[in-house]
């Protein structure tokens, strides 16, 4: 038996990548507009971190089936090329959503600075 990865802990995952994506944001609100008062951001954004990750978990209504351990041992896959292609559940979908949106919204803010900038000098 391998190493546990983190794609075993979903929820664990979520919370990462969650963090990630807040200190992302928080750096591109500081960058575009360096006088934010860095406390109120940061604090809205972690307290919309929860509120983000309870919702993913209530959406998320499959557990994985239990197995004894000799089923475990004896389990083989089919090869990679044979397995049909994942299907995306609604969370994954949202949170996909989310991480394509966040580097736009950076772009968008960073475009808009230097346009702010390029008019007052």
């Amino acid at each position: 038996m391998g190493q546990p990865t983190l794609t075993q802990y979903p929820r664990l995952a979520a919370l990462v990548v969650g963090v990630l994506v807040v200190l992302s944001t928080l750096r591109t609100i500081t960058t575009i507009v360096p006088n934010t008062d860095i406390i109120t951001v940061c604090l809205a954004l972690l307290g919309a971190l929860p509120i983000v990750l309870i919702a993913a978990a209530a959406t998320i209504t499959h557990q994985r089936p239990t197995a004894d351990r000799r089923a475990r041992q004896n389990c083989t896959i089919a090869p990679l090329e044979k397995l049909p292609p994942p299907t995306p559940s609604s969370i994954s979908r949202l949170a996909l959503v989310v991480l394509r949106c966040q580097p736009i919204l950076a772009a968008v803010l960073l475009i808009a600075k230097i346009v702010q900038l390029g008019f007052s000098g």
